[in-house]
């Protein structure tokens, strides 16, 4: 049976409130000494919850939402709470160069997994794609490193990215699931199938489109809706 690919309004995520993110967020500070990120994993006494979804609500205007925020900003307006090792902002102008030096010295432009950034001590390239992606160190958000470079340097988003179909996530996931016991996340690291992709980009795939994928869902969207018709079809 082909999977079923609902638009993010699908029904079985409940909606969402800023007041409820942020006792969430302050009942996990409160346990662990530390704000959460989107990649803090689940969220403790909120079934089926995780940071990394509850970014992607807010800032794709999911689940009652209106879009347009992030978790970082969110509590940075509401609670605080700034950059970690106060990390100074980062400019698209700054990015752009140092992405033009990278490509004068390696032939290529940069991509989110090549390492430290030159000349800048603690930021890497996947800083770098994050901080576009969640909006912080002063981005806006909703973006991303490959995204950034197709629009102002004209690199194609995903050179010699082959596409993607569900069926295949679905058996990465499977595989990765029959070796760890649990299902990959985004913060997953690359996929051991095919090394050349990371679990990071197939769910920015999914959410986004492209590689051949519609957009509209999540890796957790997806494998909840797969557990979903699986026990439907032994029910």
């Amino acid at each position: 049976m082909p999977v079923s690919i609902r638009p993010p309004s699908c029904r079985h995520r409940p909606p969402l409130s800023i007041g409820q993110i942020l006792a969430w967020a302050d009942a996990h500070r409160r346990r662990n000494g530390t704000w959460p990120m989107s990649r803090s994993g689940p969220v403790e006494n909120a079934d089926g919850e995780t940071w990394w979804n509850i970014n992607e609500s807010l800032l794709r205007g999911h689940r009652s939402l209106p879009g347009g925020d992030t978790l970082p900003r969110l509590l940075a307006r509401e609670r605080g709470h700034r950059n970690r090792r106060g990390q100074p902002p980062l400019r698209i102008t700054q990015i752009l160069a140092w992405a033009d030096a990278y490509r004068r010295c390696n032939g290529r432009w940069p991509g989110a997994d090549d390492g430290p950034v030159h000349g800048v001590p603690g930021l890497s390239w996947r800083n770098v794609n994050q901080a576009l992606y969640q909006g912080c160190r002063g981005l806006p958000g909703g973006d991303s490193l490959a995204q950034l470079l197709a629009r102002r340097r004209g690199r194609p988003s995903y050179r010699k990215k082959p596409r993607l179909s569900i069926g295949q996530v679905l058996a990465w996931a499977r595989a990765y699931r029959a070796r760890r016991g649990h299902w990959p996340t985004a913060a997953s690291g690359r996929v051991a199938e095919s090394p050349d992709t990371t679990w990071m980009a197939v769910n920015a795939a999914l959410s986004q489109g492209g590689r051949g994928l519609p957009g509209g869902t999540s890796l957790s969207r997806l494998f909840h809706e797969q557990s979903h018709a699986r026990r439907g079809r032994t029910g």
